[in-house]
């Protein structure tokens, strides 16, 4: 079970767990959280207790935007896999090394 006690960091890898799997989030508007979920598109973000209520209503009368929603949100999640992310870092030391550039990605 999740302890959402401990702080936005547990948030965090609670978040990025969930959308990884393709799960719908229903998220605070704030910082940093809200640099990640594209809201209404990879996830929900919510300023007070009626926007939660509203977005949950809203999923649960429409499954197929939960789908949508998880799947959008699943394919985003790919671009903070570690292994993109450290191939990705590689890919720009060696072009600086080799070119003294840094790449456009």
């Amino acid at each position: 079970m999740a302890d959402f006690g401990k702080g936005l960091e547990t948030s965090w890898v609670l978040i990025s767990a969930s959308r990884a799997r393709g799960r719908v989030v229903i998220a605070s508007d704030a910082s940093p959280i809200k640099e990640y979920i594209q809201h209404e598109k990879t996830g929900f973000l919510f300023r007070d207790q009626k926007e939660v209520y509203s977005y949950v209503k809203k999923l649960l009368e429409n499954p197929d935007l939960i789908g949508k929603t998880g799947e959008r949100a699943r394919r985003e999640a790919e671009n903070y896999d570690w292994q993109v992310v450290l191939s990705r870092y590689e890919e720009m030391y060696k072009s600086i090394v080799n070119n003294r550039t840094i790449p456009n990605k």
